[in-house]
This record gives structure tokens, sequence and C-alpha cells, in this order.
């Protein structure tokens, strides 16, 4: 398969995995923060996505919440997992660790790079950076999920 073709592929299963997550029950956590498909590249098994950080999100002074920002990361992390791997997988949190190196602003996109290290198994092995201003991370992660093949969507 061409390096085009891997990227068409990746793109279009990306962005059903983005339609399935906004088209999902309104009560399911994963609704409220659908990641937008940005860019890929299946070479590198890398997704680019955004996300809108609503007021809501913020504190006081305007910053995302932090818990908020490890969701949108992990959303975006399983999303591209699922996108690898096969629409027929349900994917699972193992562990996410997260650096927080700048704020993140509410009423700004929030910008997420993954990259999948390892998807093979039922272990996968992915990175992730998020930023806001390009060249400006505000945070990493390091993160293992489970991957649970055949699985129905709901």
């Amino acid at each position: 398969m061409t390096v085009l073709a891997q990227n068409e592929k990746l793109t279009a299963t990306f962005q059903a995995v983005c339609d399935h997550l906004t088209h999902a029950d309104p009560n399911d956590f994963d609704s409220q923060i659908p990641p937008t498909f940005v860019s890929c590249d299946a070479e590198q098994n890398t997704v680019v996505c955004s996300f809108e950080v609503k007021k809501s999100f913020g504190n006081p002074h305007g910053n995302m919440h932090g818990g908020l920002i490890a969701a949108m990361i992990d959303s975006a992390q399983g999303s591209t997992i699922a996108s690898i791997c096969g629409l027929d997988t349900h994917i699972v949190t193992v562990s996410l660790q997260v650096s927080y190196l700048k704020p993140i602003f509410v009423g700004q996109k929030l910008f997420v790079r993954v990259r999948v290290q390892q998807a093979g198994g039922h272990i996968a092995y992915c990175s992730a950076e998020a930023w806001q201003q390009e060249g400006e991370i505000a945070a990493t992660t390091a993160a293992v999920y489970h991957i649970i093949r055949g699985a129905k969507q709901r």
C-alpha cells in the first residue's frame, strides 16, 4: 500500500472514530470532548487532532483543569490506537503519565499529536504532546493501553 493510501485509510478510520464519539450517547463523557482530526502520518503512526477548550473546562484564572487535559489527551490516544488497530477494538487505559509544562487556556483550541510506538497483541504504547501555540508544548504523556479485539460498538 502506498504512503498516500495509508494516510487516506488512517484519516478515514480516525474520522469514523471521531464520528462515533460525536454521535454517542450524550451522557457518555467522551461525547463531551470529541477530537477533531487535523492531520496524520501513517508511516510514523502519528495523528494530530484538536479539541475545543470550553470556558466550563477552566478554573477561576482561565486555565484548563488538569484532569480535563489528561482526559482529552487520553481520548486522542485511544482514538488513534483504535484507528490503527481497527474499529472492532475497544481501547482501555492501563497507565497514563502526564507532565504539565505550561498552562492551557480556555477559549483556545488544544492540539494533540499522538505517536503510537507499538500496538500489537493486547497492548499498545504511545506518547503525546499537547499545545495551543505552535512550538510551545504545554503537556506531554506516556501511556499504555489494553486492546480488546473483536469488540462491538455500542
